[in-house]
C-alpha cells in the first residue's frame, strides 16, 4: 500500500476533527504494523478521486485512529486507454482489476463473448462493493486516486456500443488476436488518444468475432509468437500501449 486511501465520507463534521479509523479497519492495522507509525507519524494519503497529500497520526485510543490531512496536490486524470475486455474466470478478473486501476487506466468494459462463459456474470465479484474494493486496492498499490470504470455488457455488441458513447471516441481501436495477420502491438506506431483494446476470454475470439470487431475499425495485434493468459495479455498489453503513449 503505497497511498492510504480515504472516503470523503470518512470525515467527520468538523475539519478539526480529522478522519477516525476505528483500529480493526485495513488501512489502520497497515499504518501500525505495517509503517509502525506512532503519534505525528507522517504518511503519504489521498482521498478516492481526490488529492493527495501528507497524513499525520495525531491520536490513538483503544479503538480508534484520530488521523489529520493535508491535500498537496490533485494527481492527473487516469490514462486516456479504454480496455473491452471478454469476461475471465472471476478471479482472473479480480487481478486484472486490482492491476489495470494501479497503472491508471480509464475504464474497462467487461462482456460476454461467444466462447465466454454466461455464468461468470453470476460471479460474486459483481455483488456488493468487491469491484470497487479492488479497485481502491489498485490505486493504493500505483499511488494514484482516481478509480477506473468497470462496465458489464453482456454482449460483445452492446460492449462495442458502449465505447461508441465514449466522448470523444477512441481513435485507436485495437484486438488482440494470435492468428496470422496482426502486427506485433510494440511495434503499433504512437496511437493517437483515446486508445481501446479489446481482449478476448480464455478461448479467444471467433471468427464471427473477429469480423464484428473490424467491421468497428479495429485493427489486429499480437504479441509475436506468444499465447498469453486472458488475465497476461489484458496487463502487459495495456502496459504495452501506455508505454507507447509515454505515460508508463
Amino acid at each position: 500500500m503505497n497511498l492510504v486511501l480515504f472516503d470523503s465520507r470518512e470525515c467527520s463534521g468538523r475539519p478539526e476533527d480529522g478522519i477516525v479509523l476505528p483500529l480493526t479497519d485495513k488501512r489502520a492495522q497497515h499504518l501500525l504494523r505495517v509503517l509502525k507509525l506512532g503519534e505525528k507519524g507522517r504518511f503519504r494519503a489521498g482521498f478516492i478521486n481526490g488529492p493527495r497529500g501528507t497524513a499525520e497520526l495525531i491520536q490513538r485510543t483503544e479503538d480508534e485512529l484520530r488521523i489529520r490531512f493535508q491535500a498537496e496536490e490533485h494527481p492527473p486524470e487516469n490514462a486516456p486507454l479504454y480496455l473491452l475486455l471478454g469476461h475471465p474466470r472471476p478471479i482472473q478478473l479480480q487481478r486484472v482489476l486490482r492491476e489495470l486501476a494501479a497503472i491508471g487506466i480509464a475504464e474497462v468494459v467487461v462482456g460476454h463473448t461467444e466462447l465466454g462463459e454466461r455464468s461468470y456474470f453470476q460471479s460474486s465479484i459483481w455483488q456488493g462493493d468487491t469491484v470497487s474494493r479492488l479497485l481502491i486496492e489498485g490505486c493504493a498499490q500505483g499511488g494514484g486516486t482516481c478509480l477506473p470504470g468497470v462496465v458489464r455488457e453482456h454482449t460483445l455488441k452492446r460492449a462495442l456500443a458502449r465505447v461508441e458513447t465514449l466522448d470523444p471516441v477512441p481513435a485507436t481501436r485495437l484486438f488482440l488476436h494470435p492468428a496470422a495477420g496482426g502486427v506485433r502491438i510494440g511495434e503499433v506506431g504512437v496511437p493517437s488518444p483515446p486508445v481501446v483494446l479489446a481482449v478476448g476470454s480464455e478461448r479467444g475470439w471467433t471468427d464471427s468475432e473477429v469480423a464484428l470487431l473490424e467491421n468497428h475499425a479495429y485493427r489486429r495485434v499480437q504479441f509475436g509468437d506468444r499465447v498469453l493468459r486472458s488475465e497476461t495479455a489484458a496487463i502487459v498489453g495495456a502496459g504495452v500501449l501506455l508505454g507507447r503513449l509515454g505515460l508508463l
